[in-house]
């Protein structure tokens, strides 16, 4: 009578949802930028204890959390004490009551088949009963999960669910250590944002589409270069691909150099296509005029050429042309 043991614990089990009448799951998904992830992690796991929730994971570069609904109000307050800057604060929610009333159902129904069939084992016979027993494991097996799924309907319904993303802010400033490679001593952040202004009326050797809302212009030895109107830098030039090498050679060798000078990546590189031709691109953290700037390297290899392609910005500021950016590397073509 093992089965029915088991059905009698399932059918003592506690209701299926507290009384309270918020039926809605909500999320938050948060990119910061802070001065030590390490503390800022410790920190958030601290906080949302005291406030009634709890983490759910941890690391240097993301904190998963629960909270309390009610206390998801305060939490855009203390992020800004926490954090330099404040990325990406993305709410989102969702109306749990089709799932809970469709799992509660369910779960109501199996149980009553349970109980008839439980009533049904003291008048059958032993052929009887173990086929009864089994359709019982069944049911009791959908029970269980029925039940899992109302207690987490039940937990989201309790707790919001906030993923924050930390960036680190750079503090110590990029040294400048030769490359045994010509080309890659010629790619710095400190020139290339201190010559933002130095656009020319010459001619061009490449055809690009400006980040929307640049003013683009030609620079020195035929480069491209454009300004947005709050002053944030885009130029794209060429090197000689000497020694002749592919896209994957040259994108290590130049991420490996500027990680040797101090530079720190914002994130993962990305690959992107101008035309036929393959690209791959790195953003960078660099400390600049008392902010955290981002500073994008990206290179197209075609032929006997390196395409590089730079620009650079404040964090926030640099976020909002992230996407045109993007199409303007897209854009790229030789003349």
């Amino acid at each position: 009578m093992k089965a029915a043991l088991c059905l009698l614990a399932l059918l003592s089990a506690s209701g299926l949802v507290s009384a309270e009448e918020n039926y809605l799951h909500q999320s938050v998904g948060v990119t910061m930028l802070v001065a030590d992830p390490a503390v800022a992690a410790d920190r958030l796991e601290a906080w949302a204890e005291n406030e009634g929730g709890y983490t759910l994971y941890k690391s240097d570069e993301r904190v998963s959390l629960r909270l309390p609904h009610p206390r998801l109000g305060e939490l855009r307050g203390f992020l800004e004490r926490l954090s330099e800057d404040i990325l990406e604060y993305s709410p989102q929610a969702v109306d749990l009551r089709e799932q809970l009333a469709r799992a509660q159902s369910s779960l109501a129904s199996r149980r009553d088949i349970l109980t008839r069939n439980l009533a049904l084992l003291d008048q059958a016979d032993t052929a009887g009963t173990l086929a009864i027993e089994r359709e019982m494991l069944g049911l009791i097996q959908e029970v269980e999960n029925l039940q899992a799924a109302v207690q987490k309907l039940t937990v989201d319904r309790t707790y919001a669910r906030v993923e924050i993303g930390l960036r680190f802010v750079q503090s110590a400033l990029p040294e400048d250590i030769p490359s045994s490679f010509a080309w890659i001593n010629q790619v710095s952040f400190f020139p290339f944002i201190e010559e933002r202004n130095a656009i020319g009326s010459g001619v061009s050797r490449f055809k690009v589409q400006p980040p929307s809302g640049y003013a683009a212009g030609a620079g020195r030895n035929g480069s491209y270069r454009a300004l947005s109107p709050e002053g944030l830098p885009f130029r794209v030039r060429a090197f000689k691909n000497s020694p002749e090498q592919t896209l994957p050679f040259w994108s290590e060798a130049l991420k490996s150099h500027l990680q040797k000078e101090g530079y720190r990546l914002a994130a993962d590189g990305r690959a992107f296509q101008a035309g036929s031709e393959a690209g791959q691109a790195y953003e960078w953290v660099v400390p600049y005029d008392g902010e955290s700037y981002l500073y994008q390297t990206a290179l197209i290899v075609t032929g006997k050429r390196i395409i590089l392609a730079e620009a650079a910005g404040p964090y926030p500021l640099f976020v909002n042309y992230s996407r045109s950016l993007e199409e303007s590397l897209q854009s790229i073509r030789l003349r």
